[in-house]
């Protein structure tokens, strides 16, 4: 065994764990699993205190639209991309933004309106990943992905409207065809009493006028309301009140209405009164011309 002269050298070996501090201007990047453990915990700093702050911002953007998306949708969403951002994956914010995105279809939320969110969360996240590329990388991919999904939800909204608008094409035409020929005021009424409400129309006014083309004279012949019973000879009011004044000061409260035209060869014989909203719009008009038809055909049997 050889000895250990005095002039040999010790060597000693200690193990010891990095710390980068970025007081010092070290970057943490590059440094395998201690690098992600201090971006996680960077990250989270930089979060602190603004959660309440960007949930908020996402709440204005939506402008009161996402009632039918539930209490707590901002921090759902929020929370979600949090966690994707925290651990380095894409797993709970796409699922997440796309439930909110069904839920809103479904009541028939405008979806434009969920690209102003996307962008507020956009606004609230990315200025605290600046010094994270990585997290900043996945940021921004989750938010285009989510930007083609919504534009995807949209197309699809507008493929369902215009089959529906097609549909209401279809029904209006046999309505409409079915309220033309009906032969007198009974069988008018019958036939309005069966078809408009499958319509969502709830309540209608019918008048017409005494001499064609002068509304200086009208009479109420058929209402969805008691009274006006066909056959009948309704007591005369002036036309351009629209309604009888009983019906008007007890109908007018609370309640909007499409006042249309009812159309004779050559006058204007009377006007229509259908309780209105704004799906109503392409089917009041339909209506009134079908109206119009069946009451100038009564004398024609």
């Amino acid at each position: 065994m050889r000895s250990r002269s005095e002039g040999d050298a010790l060597d000693f070996r200690i193990s010891t764990d990095l710390v980068v501090r970025q007081s010092c201007g070290c970057s943490a990047l590059g440094l395998g699993n201690r690098s992600a453990v201090a971006s996680k915990q960077r990250f989270q700093l930089a979060l602190m205190g603004q959660r309440e702050r960007i949930a908020a911002q996402l709440g204005r953007a939506a402008r009161g639209l996402f009632s039918a998306a539930g209490t707590g949708w901002e921090q759902s969403v929020l929370g979600a991309l949090v966690d994707d951002l925290i651990a380095g994956t894409a797993q709970r914010f796409l699922p997440a933004a796309e439930r909110l995105t069904q839920r809103l279809g479904a009541a028939r939320v405008d979806l434009n309106v969920i690209d102003d969110v996307l962008s507020a969360l956009r606004e609230g996240i990315v200025p605290l990943l600046q010094s994270e590329p990585d997290k900043h990388r996945l940021a921004e991919d989750l938010f285009h992905a989510m930007r083609l999904s919504t534009s995807a939800a949209l197309q699809r909204g507008l493929g369902r409207a215009h089959l529906e608008l097609k549909r209401l094409a279809r029904q209006m035409s046999i309505v409409c065809n079915a309220i033309s020929g009906a032969s007198d005021y009974i069988d008018l009424r019958a036939r309005l009493r069966e078809h408009l409400p499958p319509l969502g129309v709830r309540s209608y006014f019918i008048c017409v006028y005494d001499t064609p083309g002068d509304a200086a004279q009208a009479r109420l012949v058929l209402s969805s309301e008691s009274g006006a019973e066909p056959g009948s000879t309704p007591r005369p009011f002036r036309g351009r009140d629209l309604l009888p004044p009983e019906l008007a000061n007890a109908e007018g409260t609370g309640k909007s209405f499409a006042v249309l035209p009812l159309v004779g060869q050559r006058d204007l014989i009377g006007h229509v009164l259908f309780e209105y909203t704004a799906q109503h719009a392409f089917t009041c008009g339909a209506l009134s011309e079908a109206i119009g038809i069946a009451i100038r055909n009564f004398g024609k049997g």
